[in-house]
């Protein structure tokens, strides 16, 4: 039985023994599986959400974006990143975790990164929680976000959240000269 997906696009039923139809073709598991696509007005909701974590420099790359052909991965994007944010931690919640603490954003720019672990309690975000690394290995401690936004740092797009035990064996990975227990705030 065929169905629409809302997308205009044709779902197929896959046979009772949960194995592709005869007559299934990749593009319908495509379909399928392909994430809802955000509206314009979806990312305009989303960028509300998003004010104090985005600095003006992002916003008007995005804004270029919004307009581009390549306008539906900024809608979409924009859509999952407020979706990360409005059910990030706040501050204190994960408290107490250590390395598995999870970092939900990252900011980067010219050798240095932020992971934001926990949001401000306020609805304005001023700060937020997490660890810096500026070339010398990570510490964490309260971030300036208005600091982060004023110098142009970038919002990292391509990021999933991960712990920071994960992080940190990462950047242990690219510079083994970096130790992230002789350093670390937790």
């Amino acid at each position: 039985m065929d169905e629409t997906n809302g997308n205009g696009g044709v779902v197929v039923e896959a046979a009772r023994d949960d194995q592709p139809s005869p007559t299934t073709t990749a593009a319908d598991v495509s379909v399928q599986l392909a994430a809802p696509i955000a509206s314009k007005l979806d990312a305009a909701a989303a960028l509300r959400t998003l004010r104090g974590f985005l600095s003006q420099q992002q916003l008007r790359a995005i804004d270029a974006g919004c307009w581009s052909d390549d306008r539906q991965f900024f809608y979409d994007k924009l859509v999952e990143l407020a979706d990360i944010v409005r059910t990030m931690p706040k501050t204190y919640e994960q408290d107490g975790k250590c390395e598995e603490a999870i970092a939900y954003l990252h900011y980067f720019s010219a050798g240095a990164d932020w992971y934001i672990t926990e949001k401000d309690l306020e609805r304005e975000q001023h700060q937020a929680y997490g660890q810096a690394d500026l070339g010398h290995g990570p510490e964490c401690g309260y971030i300036s976000l208005v600091e982060l936004m004023t110098h142009g740092v970038e919002l990292d797009f391509h990021f999933s959240p991960k712990t920071l035990a994960e992080i940190n064996h990462i950047t242990l990975s690219i510079n083994p000269a970096l130790s992230p227990s002789s350093n670390s705030g937790f």
